[in-house]
């Protein structure tokens, strides 16, 4: 029984005074050895106490049942119990823990969780030198001797590193990333890269954000992996101060870990494409793939490829995100801070927020947002449709409701300065038109005309 059980059972309701003497009793019968207890405590410093003549299978199913109380103790078994071999690496990873040994014991280490599951029994550390460096596994007890296949993992962690390394020479060519850090130990939980994001304004003021790399070649990641590397988010977050973390998850996941990934925001991508899409892609800041400034042959040479993976399907439509970018570059070019595929969150009372909260009822994506800020700020909203068939009526007033919450929580009241919001409305195929219900001005064009709109202000532009 854990201490806690212990003492409420021998107490039997009894006051603080009554639980105290139950206590120093219970010390007392364990220092004559005449109940044993676990050397490992599971949550708020409770031992697991048992009887000397205990079978050791009754032991082992209570052990499993209260290693739950310690949550990243838990998840880390879990993930051995599936995998049977953990690099030590992505063992820090999944616990999200702090890699190194702290001065405060306050604080859970990757040392300590090794150490606990050993006293439990539960696994082992072994050591094993590849091509002269020395490498640390956690392993079931009854694997210890199976090393055949470590080889292999030590290959594959080289592999790892490697697309590390292509994907960052992409986010800092492209010019959305710099100053990273490959497996930094000065934050407090690991990450495989870890950089500073390019910085844009919001409310005028500069906003500056950390890019967080994440690969995982080893196996297909499973909800303990998600909720690990949800854990090392915030507390980059928290440790960094910055205003958000930009992570770009390259790894293959289960479904169930792919749904989960994709409700928090996160767009996963193949690792094995960061190598051969690198001449032909650009990567903005919600992780999604695009391609811009290409051929059309070179185009249809990389939607093949794409077909023949399956990787269609994850990155969404083509055609859409391709003519996202177009509208994105028109703004660009004058000037406006861009994002695409930015998301808000909405309460209860209607009230927009840009992070979710525990009264969030819904949220909803933008396709691209601009932005400047001159003497007033100026916001743009778009929304794109590049449908086969016409968009209907009830699409553009989806998006009007979209723009009028933003209206409201872009110029709060009792602000003195109004920044002033406009909406596009940009489809292959428009409905009749009709009068819509906004609160700003909403403009609702089509594909084509927007193309000769843009050409010919960027040609008055250039002259």
């Amino acid at each position: 029984m854990l201490s806690s059980e212990l003492i409420e059972e021998l107490a039997q309701g009894g006051n603080k005074r009554d639980k105290a003497r139950v206590r120093q009793q219970i010390h007392r019968e364990y220092q004559r050895r005449k109940i044993q207890r676990n050397a490992v405590t599971f949550g708020n410093g409770q031992y697991l106490y048992y009887c000397p003549q205990e079978a050791k299978e009754k032991i082992g199913k209570r052990i499993l049942e209260v290693i739950k109380r310690r949550k990243r103790l838990n998840r880390l078994f879990e993930a051995l119990r599936t995998r049977r071999i953990i690099p030590e690496w992505h063992a820090a990873k999944i616990s999200a823990v702090h890699y190194q040994v702290l001065r405060n014991r306050k604080i859970e280490s990757l040392a300590r969780l090794l150490n606990d599951l050993e006293k439990l029994g539960l696994g082992r550390v072994v050591d094993f030198t590849y091509k002269g460096k020395n490498h640390r596994f956690l392993v079931l007890p009854q694997d210890c001797q199976k090393q055949a296949c470590l080889t292999d993992i030590c290959k594959k962690l080289e592999q790892e590193q490697e697309t590390v390394d292509k994907f960052i020479s992409i986010l800092e060519t492209s010019g959305l990333g710099k100053s990273f850090k490959a497996k930094p130990n000065s934050i407090s939980v690991p990450s495989d890269a870890l950089g500073d994001c390019k910085p844009y304004l919001r409310a005028g003021v500069e906003v500056r954000s950390k890019i967080m790399i994440e690969v995982n070649t080893l196996w297909e990641l499973q909800n303990h992996d998600i909720e690990g590397l949800l854990d090392r988010v915030h507390a980059i977050r928290k440790e960094s101060r910055a205003y958000s973390i930009i992570v770009y998850l390259l790894a293959d996941l289960k479904k169930t870990a792919f749904d989960r990934a994709n409700r928090i925001g996160w767009k996963p991508l193949r690792p094995a494409r960061v190598s051969k899409l690198i001449h032909a892609e650009n990567v903005r800041q919600q992780g999604v793939l695009f391609f811009r400034e290409a051929s059309p042959a070179k185009f249809k040479n990389i939607v093949r490829e794409l077909q023949s993976l399956g990787e269609l399907r994850n990155l969404g439509n083509y055609k859409s995100i391709v003519f996202e970018d177009m509208v994105r570059d028109y703004f660009d070019e004058f000037g406006y801070i861009t994002r695409r595929r930015k998301k808000y969150y909405v309460n209860p009372d209607k009230e927009v927020t840009e992070f979710p909260t525990k009264t969030t009822v819904h949220d909803f994506e933008i396709d691209v947002y601009a932005s400047k800020t001159n003497s007033v700020r100026k916001i743009v909203i778009c929304e794109c449709k590049h449908w086969l068939e016409a968009v209907g009526k009830e699409e553009i007033d989806k998006f009007v409701k979209k723009l009028n919450l933003l209206v409201d929580y872009y110029n709060p009241k009792g602000e003195k300065t109004k920044a002033q919001i406009e909406g596009f409305f940009i489809a292959s195929e428009l409905p009749p038109s009709c009068v819509y219900n906004a609160k700003t001005k909403l403009t609702v064009m089509s594909a084509d005309d927007f193309q000769k709109h843009a050409k010919r202000e960027l040609s008055k532009k250039q002259l």
